[in-house]
């Protein structure tokens, strides 16, 4: 989602729009849905050619957090309860032990179980989460980070414009969240190929994998908040047969204010 609204003075454009960048087909909802959903504004980050720029290196401590919980993680499961702090094979299979701590593991490995033990006594006497949730909560603040610039060149600031908020992977509270990598569930190999006739050469399975879909949020659906669909004119038609098919006591209106030489229309669809 994104808040941008493009300034055009003496007839030029300031800014650069979400259809600059993403293309002319856009879903609308008000800022109190947004807040319902549970989106959150991202923290920009700047590339930079400098090798040691601060920006760079919040992300490289970043790392090195989640590197010493995933070994604390795989301490607290040598010893805790499987329920509570998973397994050890459940860690390395998800990534919760990154390859960085391979060492560290092996060391864990090698200590007698008595001193495992009081290390773990230690490490859970804090009143804190397990550590591979507290890993989840920091992969979830990572899916908060955005470069402030384009593609293309330092400097541009284009995403820094869009004032993009995101919701980030983690299933909380009545969020109920779905990696595309999920296959079991029923609506994601839709997803998923839906995904790949857009794009295929962007939505590659790496890209897919860091991917999720929000599927319910207090037990409504996220386009039960939509109040907007913004398409090219040559599309609205299409998107209006779309739009039948929701509830129709819900106000969706079409647009075109992204498309070119043309003006914002409202229209009632039901």
């Amino acid at each position: 989602m994104t808040t941008a609204k493009r300034r055009v003075v003496g007839g030029q454009s300031l800014d650069v729009s979400h259809s600059d960048l993403f293309g002319t087909f856009a879903i609308g909802i008000s800022q109190a849905a947004a807040r319902t959903v549970g989106l959150q504004p991202v923290v920009y980050h700047y590339r930079s050619e400098l090798a040691d720029s601060l920006s760079e290196k919040i992300q490289e401590k970043m790392e090195e957090v989640r590197a010493l919980l995933g070994v604390l993680a795989y301490l607290e499961a040598s010893v805790g309860a499987p329920d509570k702090f998973r397994t050890t094979h459940e860690l390395r299979a998800s990534g919760y032990v990154s390859t960085t701590s391979e060492r560290a593991v092996r060391l864990i490995e090698a200590l007698p179980k008595t001193t495992r033990k009081q290390l773990f006594d230690a490490v859970t006497e804090l009143p804190r989460s397990t550590s591979w949730n507290l890993i989840d909560w920091l992969d979830h603040f990572g899916d908060h980070f955005q470069t402030a610039d384009g593609q293309a060149q330092i400097g541009t600031l284009s995403y820094y414009m869009q004032n993009e908020w995101r919701v980030g992977r983690m299933q909380f509270g009545d969020r109920e969240v779905v990696g595309l990598d999920d296959t079991s569930h029923p609506a994601i190999l839709e997803v998923r190929d839906v995904l790949s006739l857009i794009d295929t050469s962007f939505f590659t399975p790496t890209i897919l994998s860091e991917c999720a879909l929000l599927a319910t949020v207090q037990n409504h659906y996220f386009f039960d908040h939509v109040v907007e669909v913004i398409c090219p004119r040559a599309a609205t038609r299409d998107v209006e047969v779309i739009l039948q098919n929701t509830d129709p006591n819900q106000f969706v209106r079409t647009s075109h204010r992204f498309a070119a030489n043309s003006v914002f229309e409202r229209k009632t669809v039901g």
